[in-house]
Formats: structure tokens, sequence, C-alpha cells
């Protein structure tokens, strides 16, 4: 057995009637709780074992959920950076495309035709790299979101106890 067999909200009432002024009540709430307990499998120590590892889980969740949000927005300023660096590249390129094309228009000189050539070359090598990053970036975000849904999964299992031995320590449940 395991605390998700014990109704918490039936136990919460019941402990709630210990703060009673009648000791008949109060006595009775402790025995309930205890039937309850017992039904269960479960000790106090068990409600407050797992109490604790909430609290911790909860907190350990929250800072992995900090540092993900962290890397996200690392992992965006990237794309960002390398999106400017592609346009700032790509345009310097197409602005000396035109340049030699103007230059070569009047004359019809090989020499420019072949550096307007390795300028386009250079556009496409861009063009390409930026694609290239693109789809890897994309890789990145699947497998950091992979990573993070099995880290969540991890949590939730942690939580719900499977993980962290709240099962019964009373062997005649």
């Amino acid at each position: 057995m395991s605390v998700d067999d014990l109704d918490l909200e039936k136990f919460a009432k019941v402990l709630q009637l210990t703060d009673s002024s009648h000791d008949g009540e109060v006595l009775n709430s402790i025995k309930l709780a205890n039937q309850m307990l017992k039904k269960a499998g479960l000790t106090f120590q068990d409600i407050v074992a797992r109490r604790e590892a909430d609290t911790s889980v909860t907190a350990m969740r929250t800072e992995f959920l900090r540092r993900m949000h962290q890397l996200v927005q690392k992992h965006q300023a990237e794309q960002e950076t390398m999106k400017e660096e592609h346009r700032k590249e790509v345009d310097y390129l197409n602005r000396r495309i035109v340049w030699w094309r103007e230059k070569s228009a009047h004359l019809n000189d090989e020499s420019h035709q072949e550096e307007i050539l390795k300028l386009n070359r250079k556009v496409d090598w861009w063009r390409h790299k930026y694609q290239y990053l693109l789809e890897r970036a994309e890789q990145e975000k699947a497998e950091l979101a992979a990573t993070m849904t099995k880290r969540i999964n991890y949590w939730k299992s942690k939580a719900n106890g499977s993980l962290l031995g709240f099962q019964s320590k009373n062997p005649a449940a």
C-alpha cells in the first residue's frame, strides 16, 4: 500500500477534529485517523516523509524548470544572433554582386564574371550554412524537449512516491 491508497482529503478532515475543545471528539478523531492509516498500510511517519519528499521534489522541479527556461532563452538568443549574422553577410555579398554587375555591365571582362560567380557561390554557401544551422538548432531543441519531458516524468514519478519508497511498512496490510 502507499500514500495514494489513503483518502487524504478525508484524512485531513479527521485530523482537523483533533483541534476540538471536546476530549471525546479529539480521541475519536485520533483513533479514526489511526484506523485509516492502518487500513492503507501506513504510519504517521509515512505521511510526514511524503510531505518532506513532496517539498523537496517541488523545489528540485522548480530549479530544473528554471534552468531549462534559461537554456531555452540562451538557445533563442543564439538563434537570433545566427540569423542576424547570416542576414548581414548575405546582404554584404548581394551588394558586392550588384556592384560587380554594374561595373562589368559596360565591360565584357571575364574576371568580373568570375568574381560574380565566386560571390554567388559564397551566397549559396551562406544559405546552406544557415539552413544547416537552423536544422541543427531544431534538432537540439527537439532533444532538449525530450530531455525535459523525461526529467519532468521522473519528477512526477518521484512526487507520486513510486521512486521514494513510500510503500507500506506494515506487512499485515
